[in-house]
């Protein structure tokens, strides 16, 4: 098989599953012809936008047998004993159809102001590992979320803690199984780790989140437990012997013989004094218009990351790509030079992919700088991330001789490539 085109998914979040190696082949009749059928490309989508949405055809090309006969003089009785059993191969180019879906948008009816976009079927849990402590003590707090639908597409969940509370960013986990009889499974698992800092007795509010299910149709709200936390007085707090603080206990009144200063309250204008010349006048007459309108920006800014996957993918892709080049770099303390480059690539097809609402699971060469050339980017530019990309994934599976140092060098020039790029996207 030789992939010649991939279809292409606008519009569309997609989940690979993973094909075997060795191709199950089995046997198919169509129109009293028997075929040998085998599947080669199985992928989950997940609609990000509302209207006509259509996948283009994938083209590969094959080997196909075909059998050869030789010029028999004796007629056709015996072609089939003249027949060449070795025949020719003969290459041929089969192309399937496209697929066009009507997608419906989501009901703003009964939608929950927390809604973030999720669709499907899910279950959530929550566990914490005590909730007696010291102050300075760490506490971990694990939510899991399961179920039918892509996890994936979930933004930020908003777990309040307390004020007094230090919080880590969450450590989480995504798997998939595709192999439930074709229905698509998701788990993600959170892992947060917060320290209290001082005593008292405090609440970790339920974390509540909202989905779309299509099978009722309607929206639902999971909802965690809530946690009482008692922390006790740990070492280096206020209040101890050894803390070089004072809690408010130990401050002590010793006198009352030394009042404020007060001072009279004169308000005196000058005479002719004209309160629509001065700047602070015009100040309090726009400024409340230009927080009104900044407000307003903010507001329709959240509601967008909230309902709009597409917009959420794109004002977010550098920070997504960050992270997966924060991923890099740990391998790359390890000296994992394969695993460094595989992310980075990653990391670069996956900021053209966020940018430009694409799959990056679909995404070839080709496809990335027809995107680039189309978003009007400057050919240097396409020119410079191409060269990063085709360096990682040679280096990625021929790292040869490297150092960190040069491949250090490699990740912070690709860094500097993907601000300039995200100009134009």
């Amino acid at each position: 098989l030789n992939y010649l085109k991939q279809p292409e998914t606008v519009g569309f979040w997609v989940e690979e599953y993973e094909i075997p190696s060795n191709i199950p082949v089995s046997k198919a009749v169509v129109n009293g012809v028997e075929y040998n059928v085998a599947e080669v490309k199985k992928v989950a989508l997940f609609p990000t936008k509302s209207g006509q949405l259509t996948i283009t055809p994938m083209q590969l090309s094959v080997n196909v047998q075909q059998s050869r006969r030789r010029r028999d003089p004796f007629g056709s009785v015996f072609d089939n004993f003249f027949d060449d059993p070795l025949g020719r191969t003969v290459r041929k180019v089969l192309s399937t159809s496209p697929l066009t879906f009507t997608v419906k948008p989501l009901p703003s009816e009964g939608r929950p102001a927390n809604f973030s976009g999720l669709v499907g079927n899910f279950r959530m849990s929550a566990s914490i590992d005590k909730t007696t402590a010291e102050a300075n003590e760490a506490l971990s707090l694990k939510i899991r979320l399961s179920g039918n639908g892509n996890l994936k597409s979930l933004g930020n969940i908003g777990l309040e803690f307390p004020n007094s509370f230090e919080v880590y960013d969450p450590k989480i986990r995504d798997n998939t199984d595709l192999s439930n009889n074709n229905r698509f499974s998701a788990v993600r698992e959170l892992e947060y780790v917060v320290i209290p800092r001082t005593p008292g007795e405090y609440r970790i509010k339920p974390l509540e989140v909202s989905y779309f299910d299509p099978q009722v149709p309607g929206y639902k709200t999971l909802r965690s437990p809530e946690y009482t936390i008692v922390v006790g007085e740990g070492k280096g707090v206020p209040g101890n012997l050894n803390s070089p603080y004072l809690s408010k206990s130990e401050v002590k009144l010793l006198g009352k013989d030394i009042n404020f200063i007060k001072e009279e309250n004169l308000s005196l204008v000058p005479v002719g004094y004209q309160p629509y010349k001065t700047t602070w006048f015009w100040l309090t007459l726009v400024l409340p218009v230009v927080m009104l309108s900044l407000a307003y920006g903010y507001r329709n800014h959240l509601e967008k990351m909230s309902t709009n996957v597409e917009y959420a993918r794109r004002r977010q892709a550098q920070k997504m790509a960050s992270k997966r080049l924060k991923g890099a770099e740990h391998y790359l303390n390890q000296g994992k030079f394969a695993e460094f480059y595989g992310e980075v690539s990653k990391g670069l097809i996956g900021f053209v992919a966020d940018k430009t609402n694409q799959a990056a699971a679909g995404l070839l060469r080709e496809d990335v700088e027809r995107i680039l050339i189309n978003h009007k980017v400057e050919a240097p530019l396409i020119h410079e991330y191409l060269k990063y990309l085709d360096e990682a994934d040679f280096r990625r599976f021929a790292p040869g001789e490297m150092t960190v140092e040069a491949a250090g060098e490699f990740y912070h020039q690709a860094l500097e490539m993907l601000s300039k790029l995200g100009k134009y996207l």
